[in-house]
């Protein structure tokens, strides 16, 4: 599959005739055509609606979970129980029904599936939502970004956001949710 050098620079923020005119790059080599599609159907069922930068995070997420060894399609299939850690993958494959938009969603998930992906603009985020659901803030998580109409988060134990977990900041939120509790006990007295 060949995707036109045109939807790559829309995706990197590109402008300019010779770029959007030049030759067609191949989707990356070691990016399996079963992982594109993965990609690029999470990033159209969650993110089609938004500007680029919004699918791009949301795509990001995707890879910054796969850092743990897993594959995109593995992480896009992923599930906690009965439910599926992306809504739209409950129900099996969806339709396309935009066709702009999946045009769009494919050429994003392929610059992040490129040896060159954009830069992680959702500061290492594992997880989202939209804005208005969590209006900022999911207990156990740090608020990292916002872009589009979605809130960006990482675990308090996260290793993905490049390296060690932050275990200083989670002892001290334990450390103050004891504080926390013991204060309420003597005003209790």
């Amino acid at each position: 599959m060949r995707i036109p050098a045109a939807a790559f620079a829309c995706v990197l923020g590109f402008s300019g005739a010779a770029l959007a005119a030049g030759p067609e790059k191949p989707v990356p080599e070691g990016a399996a055509d079963a992982d594109l599609a993965c990609l690029a159907r999470n990033v159209y069922h969650e993110a089609r609606g938004e500007p680029t930068a919004g699918m791009v995070a949301v795509g990001q997420v995707v890879m910054n979970r796969a850092r743990g060894g897993r594959t995109p399609c593995q992480v896009v299939a992923e599930r906690r129980g009965r439910r599926c850690q992306f809504s739209w993958a409950c129900g099996g494959p969806s339709a396309i029904r935009e066709p702009d938009a999946w045009q769009r969603s494919m050429a994003v998930a392929a610059s992040l599936l490129a040896a060159t992906a954009p830069p992680d603009t959702t500061g290492g985020a594992t997880f989202f939502s939209l804005c208005r659901i969590s209006s900022g803030s999911v207990p156990g998580r740090v608020l990292t970004a916002r872009i589009g109409s979605h809130c960006f988060f990482r675990s308090l134990l996260d290793t993905h956001a490049g390296g060690e977990a932050p275990l200083a900041r989670v002892r001290a939120v334990r450390g103050l949710a004891r504080l926390a509790k013991i204060l309420a006990a003597r005003r209790a007295r």
